[in-house]
């Protein structure tokens, strides 16, 4: 993931005030990929009318390089959740 708006022109300029999501859940680590894997929350405010835009990066997924931190790939289950889906909230691996 490289680029300068990775998600900020999708949530109204200053919606970070009140609005947002945050790391959910449980944390996994692939050793063979050296990447952590993490859930995000739904997108707050709960009322979908109240926080306009697709609201990029909630309801989604990471993968990061624990090292540097850098996002190597991310999938938002549900642009805009409007339904309080959690699929996303616990990552766990396999080998």
């Amino acid at each position: 993931m490289k680029g300068k708006d990775l998600g900020v022109s999708t949530w109204p300029a200053d919606m970070w005030k009140t609005a947002g999501g945050a790391a959910w859940g449980w944390i996994s680590y692939d050793p063979d990929l050296q990447l952590l894997y993490y859930g995000t929350s739904n997108p707050s405010p709960r009322v979908p009318v109240q926080r306009p835009g697709l609201n990029l990066w909630t309801s989604s997924v990471f993968a990061r390089d624990p090292n540097t931190g850098a996002a190597k790939w991310a999938y938002s289950f549900t642009p805009h959740d409007q339904w309080i889906t959690t699929g996303s909230t616990r990552m766990c691996s396999s080998t």
